[in-house]
C-alpha cells in the first residue's frame, strides 16, 4: 500500500480535506465484481488484474495490452452503481497523476474515436454528482484536453468550463485545477480566459483564507497566460499585477513566491504590464522578500535578480525621454514619473 499512502499524502498536501482523503482510501479497498457487469464481461478476467493500489506503470502495462479495458471503463461510467463509478474515476485519476506517460493509452483510444468526453460530462452534469466525483471527472477531462487538444474543439472547451462552474458541482479547488489544465492548451488559451467566470476565479481570491496550493494554482494560471504575445489576450493589467503583488506580500510558500517572480519576469516584457509593475510599487514588495527566511538559498538570487529587472524598468519609465515620447504620442497620463523628484532632476 506504499503507493496508496503516497497518493494520500499528495491529496492532503494539495488542500484536500481529511474526509476526502479517507473516502479515497476506502474506495481503493473496494473491489468490483467484474462478472456482474455486462459491459465488462469480455474483459472481466483481465480487469481483475488491475489492483487499485498497484503502481501506475503496472496499470499502464495491463491497459496497453488490451485497450478494450479502457473502453470498458469509460462505458461503465454510466453505471448506476456509485461505488463502481467512484472506483473507476479514482483508478484513472491516480494513474495519470502518478505517471503522465499513461496519457498515451488515452490518446490511442481517442484516435479510435471512442467517446471519452460524454461519460465524464455526464458525471459533471448529473444531479446526483458530488464534489468528490465531479472533481475527479473534471480533472480527467480537462487534463485530456490539455494533453491532446486536437481531439476537441472550441465548443467542447466552452461546455466543459460551463459544466465545472455549475453551482454545487466541483469544489473551488476542483474548478481552479480544471481551468489551469485547460489554460495549458495554447490553442484554446485566449478563448478560455474570456469565458464567464474564468478570470474572476483566478483573480478574485481571498488571500487570507486561501491555501498555499490554491494560491499556487492561481499563479500557475497567470504563468500560462504570461507566455502569450502582448496584445493576444485581453487583460486587466492593473488587476493582474495587484493580485501578484498581494500574493507575494502574504504568501510564505517558496513554491508560490518563486512562481510569482517568474510570472513577473515574463510580464515585464509586455509594456502595459511593465508600467503597472512600476506604478503599483511592486519593486518595494519584491525587495522586502530578501529579508525573509527561505530554505532554498537560490531564492535570494532570484529575488535580487527580479529587483534588478524592475529597477531597470523604473529608470526607463521615469526618464525624461519617456515623458517627451508620451507628449508627442498624446498618451501622457498622470503617474509616478510626475513626482517632485522627477521634476527636480529634469526641469528645476
Amino acid at each position: 500500500m506504499a503507493e496508496a499512502a503516497s497518493l494520500m499524502e499528495k491529496y492532503k498536501g494539495a488542500g484536500s480535506s481529511e474526509a476526502s482523503a479517507d473516502r479515497h482510501q476506502k474506495i481503493l479497498k473496494w473491489k468490483p465484481d467484474w462478472d456482474s457487469y455486462p459491459a465488462a464481461k469480455p474483459q472481466a478476467q483481465i480487469l481483475k488484474l488491475i489492483e487499485a493500489d498497484a503502481p501506475a506503470l503496472k496499470k499502464k502495462t495491463i491497459i496497453s495490452g488490451d485497450l478494450n479495458i479502457l473502453k470498458a471503463l469509460f462505458s461503465l461510467m454510466s453505471s448506476q452503481e456509485e461505488k463502481l463509478v467512484e472506483w473507476i474515476l479514482v483508478i484513472l485519476y491516480d494513474m495519470l497523476r502518478e505517471d503522465s506517460s499513461c496519457f498515451a493509452n488515452f490518446v490511442k483510444v481517442l484516435q479510435q474515436q471512442v467517446d471519452i468526453k460524454g461519460p465524464l460530462m455526464s458525471i459533471l452534469t448529473s444531479q446526483r454528482a458530488d464534489s468528490f466525483c465531479a472533481d475527479k471527472a473534471a480533472w480527467l477531462l480537462t487534463s485530456l484536453i490539455g494533453q491532446s487538444p486536437r481531439f476537441f474543439d472550441e465548443q467542447d472547451v466552452k461546455s466543459v468550463v460551463e459544466a465545472v462552474q455549475r453551482p454545487n458541482v466541483c469544489s473551488d479547488l476542483g474548478v481552479l485545477e480544471a481551468i489551469v489544465n485547460l489554460l495549458k492548451t495554447q490553442e484554446f488559451r485566449a478563448v478560455i480566459w474570456t469565458l464567464p467566470g474564468v478570470a474572476d476565479r483566478v483573480l478574485s481570491i481571498d488571500l487570507q483564507g486561501a491555501s498555499s496550493q490554491y494560491l499556487y494554482r492561481c499563479i500557475f494560471a497567470l504563468w500560462m497566460l504570461s507566455f502569450e504575445k502582448e496584445g493576444e489576450i485581453y487583460f486587466k493589467e492593473t488587476e493582474v499585477i495587484v493580485k501578484i503583488r498581494d500574493i507575494i506580500k502574504v504568501s510564505t510558500s517558496e513554491k508560490v513566491v518563486r512562481l510569482a517572480l517568474t510570472v513577473l519576469r515574463n510580464f515585464l516584457t509586455h509594456r502595459s504590464f511593465a508600467e503597472q509593475v512600476v506604478e503599483l510599487g511592486v519593486l518595494e514588495v519584491v525587495q522586502q522578500l530578501e529579508y525573509e527566511k527561505w530554505r532554498d538559498a537560490d531564492m535570494y538570487d532570484e529575488i535580487r535578480d527580479m529587483s534588478s529587472q524592475i529597477s531597470l524598468k523604473v529608470q526607463e519609465m521615469s526618464s525624461f525621454d519617456r515623458y517627451e515620447r508620451e507628449l508627442k504620442e498624446g498618451t501622457l497620463k498622470w503617474g509616478f514619473i510626475h513626482s517632485s523628484k522627477f521634476w527636480s532632476e529634469n526641469v528645476l
